[in-house]
């Protein structure tokens, strides 16, 4: 198996304040696992009283008997010297690791990076290996493999990064947005490592600028950005296998003045506090997302009057959203109950709630049908919801719109895979319209806003680039006519 040289992997002592980029139990589902038709294998779900197994059995073809199972993780922004882990607990038989496909920024091919070997037994064992980082991935996707004859039982799979020492770094600047070709201002970054050597990245699409500078004795890192092209900046400090970047989104001139039209009709007099609660279009891309954009055009002609809580949770549907609302699920605290800790002892003026995309999540094994929240518990929960806030809060509650999937995208990865081999899919336009049509008859009900960006999407003359690779979540297009939407019903208010 071919191994990289942009990449090294080695076990490592335990790192801090990781960032978790998948982490699967099999108590309902396969998460999105499954061996594409050019690999070897068999793939199952097992259930055993309450636990779930995904099962990973191996096949002989063309002469080759192995497994392997593929699938997607969260993909942030990956810098050298990121180091990432993967944790799996594991029986069977045979040969078992865990690995890491490499995707170059120039290359579509990807690289394999196998993890760390382990004979498998019927015991019950924790799995753990290591990769570092060298050099900047388009992508990264973990899997899962049987070198040989075997049977693999998986309880969990947990893949995370994890900085040396408890590293930190922080932007301390915030999101600009630019009209093309106007000039960027300098980043200032606080971290942890006084006098460390930092890298300095400033991409932008395919442009790529890397330069080194030190830290000052009070780890403060200053970075003066060059002018590069349209399209969302990253300005990234990165040291230790910690990163924090700052963005810019420098406009094209016509974009810009529409959104700086609609910005100019808001005048406040006074502060507008906004809780968002949402899954992982409001979760996702911090610092550059929808919300963060909206935040700048809301506040460039009404400075300091809107405020934001980014409560988005990725991965969240309506179910999970209530269990986090009331605290418990089970008898045990909810899923990241920490999103929603202290959440209404703040006073808000607005509540979003943008949700969708994992409620209409359906597999391939049910025929991509009955979605995971169905309209008839979605309406009821989502009456529950709205009557919970309205019990802690004030806040006027204005719903958003689901946002439609490339679901071409999915139906192409359909086609590549093996007959019987089990798929997801998120946002199937016949549940987003079911959801969307559930919605809209909670808020005529209940004379609440609607922001439709659903139409304003699927009429977007180029569909895909409103993504990023997986047709699920927003690129920096998509979370510009998410913004914009949202800036338009803003517009049309008196304040």
């Amino acid at each position: 198996m071919k191994k990289t040289a942009f990449l090294l992997f080695f076990c490592f002592a335990v790192f801090l304040h990781a960032e978790i980029l998948k982490d699967d139990t099999f108590r309902t589902q396969l998460n999105n696992w499954n061996i594409p038709s050019y690999w070897n294998g068999k793939i199952s779900r097992e259930k055993q009283e309450k636990q779930g197994f995904l099962r990973l059995e191996s096949t002989e073809k063309n002469g080759r008997t192995f497994a392997r199972a593929l699938s997607f993780s969260r993909q942030i922004d990956f810098y050298p010297e990121y180091r990432i882990r993967i944790t799996v607990r594991v029986e069977g038989s045979g040969t078992f690791l865990a690995g890491l496909l490499f995707y170059d920024r120039a290359s579509g091919s990807p690289t394999y990076m196998p993890g760390e070997k382990l004979q498998l037994t019927d015991e019950l064992r924790q799995y753990e290996t290591s990769f570092v980082l060298t050099k900047i991935p388009r992508m990264i996707l973990p899997y899962l493999e049987i070198d040989g004859k075997g049977t693999a039982r998986i309880e969990s799979f947990r893949m995370e990064t994890v900085p040396e020492n408890n590293a930190s770094i922080v932007s301390k600047t915030p999101f600009q947005v630019v009209k093309s070709p106007g000039e960027l201002s300098p980043v200032t970054f606080q971290t942890s490592m006084p006098d460390r050597e930092f890298r300095l990245y400033q991409k932008n699409h395919n442009l790529l600028t890397e330069r080194k500078t030190k830290s000052d004795a009070s780890g403060k890192v200053v970075f003066e950005p060059e002018k590069k092209g349209e399209g969302n900046v990253f300005l990234t400090a990165t040291a230790g296998g910690a990163a924090a970047t700052a963005h810019a989104d420098v406009m094209p001139p016509a974009e810009y003045s529409a959104a700086d039209a609609l910005a100019k009709k808001i005048r406040l007099g006074k502060k507008i506090h906004v809780l968002v609660i949402g899954d992982s279009l409001s979760d996702f891309y911090r610092g550059r997302n929808y919300v963060d954009m909206l935040n700048f055009w809301l506040n460039k002609y009404n400075p300091g009057k809107f405020t934001f809580r980014n409560a988005g949770a990725g991965g969240d549907f309506l179910t999970r959203v209530e269990a986090r609302l009331n605290g418990m699920t089970n008898g045990k605290k909810a899923y990241r109950q920490e999103m929603y800790d202290r959440l209404f002892e703040e006073n808000y003026d607005l509540v979003f709630i943008f949700l969708g995309q994992n409620d209409t999540y359906v597999t391939r094994s049910k025929n991509f049908d009955n979605p995971r929240v169905g309209p008839a518990e979605q309406e009821a929960v989502l009456r529950r919801v709205l009557d919970f806030i309205g019990k802690k809060s004030k806040a006027e509650i204005v719903l958003i719109s689901p946002s439609p999937s490339h679901e071409k995208l999915f139906l192409d990865r359909l086609a590549s895979l093996k007959e019987g081999t089990d798929m997801g899919m998120f946002g199937a336009a016949k549940h987003v319209d079911a959801f969307d049509a559930v919605n809209r008859k909670v808020c005529g009900e209940r004379k609440l806003d609607y922001i439709d960006i659903l139409h304003p999407m699927r009429q977007s003359p180029d569909l895909k680039a409103l993504y990023v690779e997986d047709g699920v979540h927003l690129s920096n297009e998509g979370a510009r006519l998410v913004s914009r939407e949202v800036l338009r019903w803003f517009a049309s208010r008196k304040w």
